[in-house]
């Protein structure tokens, strides 16, 4: 026994030193460095990948300000990748370069397992012909004007989940003068992001196929389904997810497709099921079906190929679940802070009623017409502040770019380190303080233009999440109705912790996914909100 343990031994030994070997001096299958970008140190075989496995953004962002370069590349592995963290490096690689940057590196365990049945996002697929057609597609549905159109109907998705919480929740029912809105008690604060997640994928359904949800009664098992497995398969696409992408003899050694595979049967089931329900009112001629953003585009399918509908479909039920929930209750979040998000919330309020005239107006007005600048402001502050995605999912050029005297090849993978450059202090002042005043010009309360003021937790360029106005006009007509009746108040036990890095629960996910918190609830008294109360119940 112990000669065969001697045996085995023996050969990992050699098997390491024969790949240290192959690493350090021959470098076979690694690719290559870019010349004139500076190279992060690295080990052998692995690269940096250890380094960079928990919290990458965080860690790429020491980097930069430690060598002093907002541009470099790492090994991962047997990849090399160029990595953008300052805010005009971005600007010029994913905007001015859009053309160039627009493609999309591909994963085994992602691209080849996860999405071997329903095929890929939008955002996940490679550049091609097929894409840009599909892209397209979804764009015009989604664009300001379509966006307006559907206000209506969103704004009702912003009400039914009021109304949830309202109904779920003993002391907000009633009238809001009744001292239980009042009561302060550890069972008297809300985790709301279950509401907020809820809601995301109830409007994305509608949207998309003309299905309501019952999310709260009969469907509730569908609905957690579609947020448990999305929020597993986003996790998929972190860097150090599935080791065998950088590290390829890895595939021999354990069985990492597994889980994947799961995962992959686990959507299939719910989104054949919502293609067959669909299907099957479309051809009853039900009216929610005919109007929803799928039963369009089947009107006008000779351009569109069943893959492509898919791909459209599967990006509206997953891209949304991430961005706008975890973002409105990371908003959440900094309004229940006594020393800044009170005074915040009385200044959303009063600008509410200056811009729609009073409060009637203001509760009927705000859910389709995008007017307050200040709330505006609090939502791109919250996308800026919390960037989601803090390294956005990872480009590959098609063209050669040329940057500061350097050439970056064709088939280069770069990632924008989208944290970084939405907190670049040469961009934004004080970037780790929440101020949504940055967005707007000082006396007049006007938003500062575009072109001045933007941020990248959508991305940038050509390949720019599709659903950007959606998200916004969501958020903003959730935020403005919470404020309108609710105040937002601290929580008796620990409030979130305000650097997303540290309440990270997932540091190897692609997205943050914070630490569960709460808030405390407190229904506004004031003239008609009686009326605006009892609507909602």
């Amino acid at each position: 026994m112990s000669s065969l343990w001697y045996l085995v031994t023996d050969c990992i030994l050699l098997f390491i030193f024969a790949w240290i070997i192959e690493d350090c001096i021959l470098a076979l299958g690694v690719e290559p460095p870019i010349p004139g970008i500076k190279q992060i140190p690295s080990y052998p075989i692995v690269g940096n990948l250890l380094q960079v496995k928990n919290n990458p953004a965080k860690v790429y962002l020491k980097w930069s300000k430690f060598y002093k370069v907002p541009v470099f590349q790492v090994r991962l592995g047997f990849r090399n990748i160029v990595v953008a963290n300052s805010y005009q490096s971005v600007e010029f690689l994913w905007g001015k370069s859009a053309s160039a940057n627009n493609s999309r590196p591909t994963s085994h365990i992602f691209h080849n397992i996860v999405s071997q049945s329903q095929g890929f996002t939008i955002g996940s697929t490679p550049a091609s012909s097929s894409l840009f057609k599909t892209k397209q597609a979804l764009s015009s549905e989604l664009n300001r004007k379509s966006v307006n159109m559907i206000a209506e109907q969103l704004d009702q998705q912003v009400k039914y989940t009021l109304r949830m919480i309202i109904r779920n929740n003993v002391e907000l029912k009633g009238s809001p003068s009744t001292f239980l809105s009042h009561v302060r008690s550890r069972l008297s604060d809300i985790d709301l992001l279950p509401y907020f997640q809820l809601f995301a994928l109830r409007s994305a359904i509608q949207l998309t196929y003309g299905i309501t949800l019952d999310c709260y009664g009969k469907h509730g098992r569908i609905s957690q389904e579609i947020i448990e497995v999305e929020n597993q398969i986003i996790k998929l696409r972190g860097q150090g997810s599935w080791l065998p992408d950088f590290l390829p003899f890895l595939k021999y050694f354990g069985n990492w497709e597994l889980s994947a595979s799961k995962y992959r049967l686990r959507r299939d089931n719910y989104m054949n099921e919502l293609s067959r329900d669909f299907k099957k009112r479309y051809s009853n001629n039900d009216a929610a079906a005919r109007t929803s953003l799928l039963g369009r585009l089947y009107k006008n399918s000779s351009h569109l190929a069943h893959h492509e509908l898919n791909s459209i479909c599967l990006t509206m039920v997953s891209a949304g679940l991430d961005n706008t929930p975890l973002t409105i209750n990371h908003l959440m979040g900094h309004l229940s802070r006594p020393d800044y998000g009170y005074a915040l919330q009385q200044v959303a309020f009063s600008q509410l009623l200056n811009c729609y005239g009073d409060i009637n107006d203001a509760w009927n007005n705000c859910g389709t017409n995008m007017e307050c600048n200040f709330v505006v402001a609090l939502v791109q502050e919250a996308l800026r502040f919390f960037t989601v995605l803090p390294l956005s999912l990872p480009r590959k050029t098609t063209k050669v770019i040329k940057f500061n005297g350097v050439v970056i090849p064709e088939g280069a993978v770069l990632y924008m380190n989208a944290y970084a450059a939405n907190h670049d202090s040469e961009k934004f002042s004080n970037p780790m303080k929440f101020d949504p005043f940055r967005w707007l010009v000082p006396r007049t309360m006007k938003l500062k233009d575009r072109r001045e003021m933007d941020h990248f937790a959508f991305g940038a360029g050509s390949r720019k999440c599709s659903g950007n106005i959606l998200a916004t006009q969501e958020m903003y007509s959730m935020i403005c109705r919470l404020i309108l009746i609710f105040r937002i108040r601290r929580p008796i036990e620990e409030a979130m912790e305000l650097d997303p890095f540290e309440s990270n629960a997932c540091p190897s996910a692609t997205s943050f996914e914070p630490k569960r918190f709460k808030v405390h609830l407190e229904p506004r008294c004031h003239e008609g909100s009686e009326v605006l109360y009892r609507s909602l119940q």
